[in-house]
């Protein structure tokens, strides 16, 4: 009777919202793999571009040990042939046309190096971040040349 059918009801009804569960996570769990099945992608993607940005290193760090090699060596060439030559009396040669001014010529007891002049005549050595960066010597010179020199 009655009571059956009120059963049949409630069955049908359980097993509808059951079928609706099912449905759910079913497309929940196919979204959850084809992400889960697209980064494994995006994974091996990266690992390939991995496995080449190691090798770029790994050259790079070869080829700068090779050039910090060759910078050595050639500095070790430039200071076994700098010779140093006298520099005492420095005598003045006229400016070349468009020079820059005096330029600083050798005679006997100073040797000259890469020194840099200012326009009083005196010599001072370049500071490392001077000749690097080509500035004037007035962060080198000394006190009577300074106002001169810049």
């Amino acid at each position: 009777g009655k009571r059956s059918e009120e059963q049949m009801e409630k069955m049908t009804k359980k097993i509808k919202k059951l079928e609706k569960e099912t449905t759910m996570y079913r497309s929940r769990w196919e979204s959850s793999n084809k992400a889960l099945l697209e980064m494994a992608e995006e994974k091996t993607v990266r690992d390939k571009e991995l496995e080449g940005l190691q090798v770029k290193i790994q050259r790079l760090e070869k080829l700068c040990r090779a050039l910090q090699t060759e910078r050595n060596d050639l500095n070790k060439k430039v200071l076994d042939l700098s010779i140093p030559v006298p520099l005492a009396n420095l005598t003045e040669t006229p400016a070349l046309e468009g020079g820059a001014g005096e330029v600083p010529v050798a005679t006997d007891s100073q040797p000259v190096t890469l020194d840099q002049q200012c326009p009083e005549g005196c010599v001072h050595p370049p500071t490392a971040e001077a000749s690097e960066s080509s500035e004037d010597c007035s962060e080198t010179a000394c006190e009577n040349c300074l106002p001169a020199a810049q």
